[in-house]
């Protein structure tokens, strides 16, 4: 037999904490290999807590700082165009370069939300502005992780409106594909309006099953 190739998905397990823990059933860890060193004393206080924050639709430096301080794992920028909470990828680059010069002790992941967005633009802006993760809100399939620059988190909608067990039999099923592709699964709540971002939650029942 020929020995398995490594894909993108291995790669970014073994070069993003977050992935290579989540899917080892451990708790993430932030940051690069240079970065855990300055995260060490918060990545004890995250091995006690089962959960993991993302504060999303970041515009401003005054929310970046406020987030940051109140202990955010992860920043969201929306990059989505007609979304509400559009930002410039210059505006972006800025705040992570200002809190970076702030010298928090523990700095979020920085997420770039797209949507249905051209590879090369979502590579290019996750280049542009120092970004560690790159989240997929849209249509896309499992398959284009292999073609981002970042580790990948890709929002799985979920629809109140079709029954708990549907819905839970192919959820679970993109959840197996995630998982071999090296992919970050999010719940989210569809909505046939907008990609995301609209105060209304999961059925969290629902999510624990899952």
């Amino acid at each position: 037999d020929q020995p398995r190739s490594r894909g993108l998905g291995d790669v970014y397990k073994r070069q993003c904490p977050v992935l290579k823990d989540f899917w080892s059933k451990q708790h993430p860890r932030r940051g690069s290999t240079n970065d855990r060193e300055r995260h060490r004393s918060q990545d004890k206080r995250i091995s006690v807590t089962m959960y993991q924050v993302k504060i999303c639709g970041v515009r401003e430096l005054p929310s970046a700082i406020a987030a940051t301080t109140g202990g955010a794992n992860f920043l969201g920028f929306n990059f989505v165009p007609n979304s509400r909470r559009l930002v410039s990828a210059e505006a972006v680059r800025l705040m992570i370069e200002q809190l970076s010069q702030k010298g928090e002790d523990d700095l979020p992941q920085m997420v770039g939300v797209f949507a249905n967005q051209p590879t090369l633009y979502i590579n290019a802006v996750a280049e542009f502005c120092n970004l560690d993760l790159i989240q997929l809100s849209g249509e896309e399939p499992m398959a284009i992780g292999a073609s981002m620059i970042k580790p990948v988190i890709k929002a799985i909608k979920v629809n109140p409106n079709v029954s708990d067990h549907e819905e839970f039999r192919r959820v679970e099923q993109l959840m197996v594909v995630a998982e071999k592709k090296g992919i970050l699964p999010l719940l989210d709540r569809y909505d046939a309006t907008a990609y995301g971002g609209t105060g209304k939650s999961v059925n969290w029942n629902f999510a624990r099953k899952v």
